[in-house]
């Protein structure tokens, strides 16, 4: 028989990690986002074969490559992915340096993401940092997110707010708490103050927040 005759047909889940890493459009993975859990249902070769489809992937600078390997704990990976992290910035940086903390799980890429949040220029790379920085209960992420509590911009603050909640054990939806939220969508001169006043007023309603509900309070 020929090579096709003998070739072994993949298994669903093989077909289903191949969909949501590579089969579906850039843009359905950008506004849907990719389920990388599904690479934790292969098993033996389709595993590894998977392995290698994502290191090479996330050297030409896919986007949600770097969590496919996450999710894998990928040992072998990690090495394309600190080299990778070395060239790239905003959301990207994020992924890469959330996956390799999700490797290795030492703390020493928190860092990279705290970065991102304090310093990027777009919008919408510090929101991927802010909530990225939940998984990270430490003191410095914690003091980068209170700054990220008086961004100038809303959905910074927003998902900054709700990291925090996070951390804290609260639920994390800043909505429920109207009047913070409130003074968190301010984005014009209200009441004769400046839309920053009213966010630090928030970042302070939210602290107090946050010690009312520590335990034995």
């Amino acid at each position: 028989m020929d090579g096709e005759g003998t070739r072994k047909e993949k298994s669903a889940a093989f077909e289903q990690f191949k969909y949501e890493f590579f089969d579906r459009s850039p843009y359905l993975q950008w506004h849907d986002g990719v389920d990388a859990s599904v690479v934790s249902k292969l098993v033996g070769v389709e595993r590894d074969e998977a392995e290698n489809m994502l290191i090479a992937s996330a050297i030409k600078g896919a986007m949600h490559a770097a969590a496919g390997l996450a999710e894998l704990k990928s040992t072998k990976g990690l090495p394309f992915l600190k080299q990778r992290l070395e060239a790239v910035s905003g959301v990207e940086r994020v992924r890469i340096a959330d996956a390799i903390e999700t490797i290795e799980g030492k703390g020493e890429y928190v860092h990279v993401v705290i970065d991102v949040l304090l310093h990027a220029e777009a919008w919408f790379d510090k929101i991927e940092a802010a909530i990225v920085l939940r998984k990270h209960p430490r003191q410095d992420v914690i003091d980068a997110l209170w700054e990220g509590v008086i961004d100038p911009d809303y959905l910074v603050r927003n998902h900054s707010s709700e990291s925090l909640l996070a951390i804290h054990g609260l639920d994390p939806r800043i909505a429920g708490h109207k009047e913070i939220f409130s003074l968190i969508c301010v984005d014009k001169e209200a009441g004769g103050k400046a839309p920053h006043e009213h966010h630090v007023q928030a970042a302070a309603a939210l602290k107090e927040l946050l010690r009312a509900a520590k335990p034995g309070r």
